[in-house]
């Protein structure tokens, strides 16, 4: 439940409007109380020796430097929702010793689910940090946060931020603050947009475009949502890579089309369309790319597959037409839905593709002192369908389902889809669209079953 905690005005540093993005979480966050939808928990091991007197003074000096994780939200009997700033904000790292503990994993599991379990007050809550001790030299750290305070990007500064706090700190100096760009200037930035360009971008980008309710689609709340990972092997990442480099196509631009393909099979649709996420770092504002806090949009991506088109020809006509999107991505997604007609709780699209763009686990500042050894992320969205894409050593694909919507059948099919459309993509850069091979093996099993097992039994007493 939300507390109504007061505040002191002497702690109040600025007030801000929210950006569309924010918006839209907070209106998921009030209308269910139980949801835990953008409510996000980042775990990360660390090897190594932990004060955590020193760990805390290194979050203080963190949370200091970035106003976003000062941030708190308030909308009740005010006619629009703020974010307040606040000039000081203690956050308390809470702390376990599981070292005598049998069975350590048991131990951490439960601090996991009981943290999640338990909602994110976003009028008086920034964020939890817990600390669990597993070993003399190994700790598991948990961030917990709420979507709408910041970002992936996000993530990766704050780590490193607070990593390099840590070290410094250990050597008996004080870190330098960085002084950066205030939020405030981002959502200034928004607003100066020109609202007339970007409805006319994308009245003619979906024009023609006909929503169907696709596979993903349905009306059923999402209370249970699970999650499915897939590696896909060095080997073909090692090609992909090489091939985008050889071709001057992103990454990223094949991913999608590789989401694209599979969205036209299931769907049995040619004109396809499902969401992206977008970083929304503007270079017009300083240093945007060292600011903590939500820049991010979701942005429909269409993808019209024709047959005879090469591969090469279908990539680089999609990589550009991304080039020409990207000038409008700041555009919030409830403007986009008008130019299509559609209400702002209408879906116009079920599924969204997030290529995420940063490894945590490279932050570690000094490995003789700690470094990271894995790191795992929880995270909800609203749709019933959510692919993130970490395109690192291995490209590693994890689905984010509804479980009263999507078969556990269908699920364990997409990842073979998207491993085979891969490997033909590398196998033959020369390849027609319409001669991508869009069966699984379990499907090439059955077909082969069906093609072989055609003996019958006829009666005894009939001629043939």
């Amino acid at each position: 439940m939300e507390k109504n905690n007061k505040l002191s005005r002497d702690n109040i540093e600025s007030i801000i409007s929210l950006t569309s993005m924010q918006q839209g979480m907070l209106f998921h966050y009030i209308n269910d109380e139980g949801s835990r939808e953008y409510h996000e928990q980042l775990s990360i091991t660390i090897l190594g020796d932990i004060k955590i007197d020193l760990l805390q003074k290194a979050w203080d000096f963190v949370i200091d430097t970035n106003e976003m994780l000062r941030t708190i939200f308030r909308w009740k009997a005010i006619e629009n929702p703020v974010q307040i700033v606040l000039k000081k904000n203690k956050v308390l790292i809470q702390y376990f010793d599981f070292t005598s503990e049998i069975n350590k994993l048991e131990a951490i599991e439960r601090v996991k689910i009981e943290d999640l379990n338990d909602r994110i007050d976003i009028t008086s809550e920034t964020l939890r940090i817990t600390l669990c001790k597993l070993d003399s030299r190994e700790y598991e750290m948990i961030i917990t946060n709420h979507h709408i305070l910041y970002d992936g990007w996000s993530n990766g500064i704050i780590l490193k931020e607070v990593l390099n706090a840590y070290t410094v700190f250990n050597n008996g100096m004080t870190p330098i603050k960085i002084h950066k760009s205030k939020f405030k200037e981002f959502i200034k930035l928004n607003k100066s947009l020109d609202k007339k360009k970007q409805r006319l971008f994308w009245s003619q980008y979906l024009d023609g475009f006909e929503v169907n309710n696709d596979i993903f689609h349905s009306s059923k709340p999402l209370t249970h949502y699970k999650k499915y990972k897939y590696i896909i092997s060095k080997d073909i990442t090692d090609k992909l890579k090489q091939f985008c480099k050889q071709h001057q196509i992103s990454l990223a631009t094949v991913l999608y089309f590789t989401w694209g393909m599979i969205l036209r099979k299931v769907n049995n649709q040619d004109d396809v369309m499902f969401g992206t996420v977008v970083s929304g770092r503007n270079n017009e504002i300083k240093n945007i790319e060292e600011m903590v806090g939500l820049f991010i949009n979701t942005i429909p991506l269409r993808v019209n597959i024709e047959n005879e088109w090469s591969l090469i020809e279908l990539l680089k006509e999609l990589d550009k037409s991304i080039k020409n999107r990207s000038i409008y991505e700041n555009t919030p997604l409830v403007d986009i839905k008008t130019c299509f007609n559609m209400n702002s709780d209408q879906n116009l699209f079920n599924s969204i593709v997030v290529v995420e763009n940063y490894p945590l686990d490279s932050y570690s500042k000094d490995k003789d002192l700690f470094y990271i050894e894995k790191y795992s992320m929880v995270e909800r969205t609203n749709y019933n369908m959510t692919l993130s894409i970490l395109p690192f050593e291995n490209i590693t694909l994890e689905f984010g389902w509804n479980n009263e919507v999507i078969s556990k059948e269908l699920l364990h099919r997409l990842p073979e889809y998207f491993n085979s459309i891969l490997l033909q993509i590398v196998m033959d850069s020369k390849l027609i669209v319409g001669n991508i091979d869009m069966l699984s093996e379990v499907e090439k099993q059955k077909l082969l079953y069906e093609c072989n097992h055609t003996h019958k039994e006829y009666p005894k007493q009939k001629s043939v």
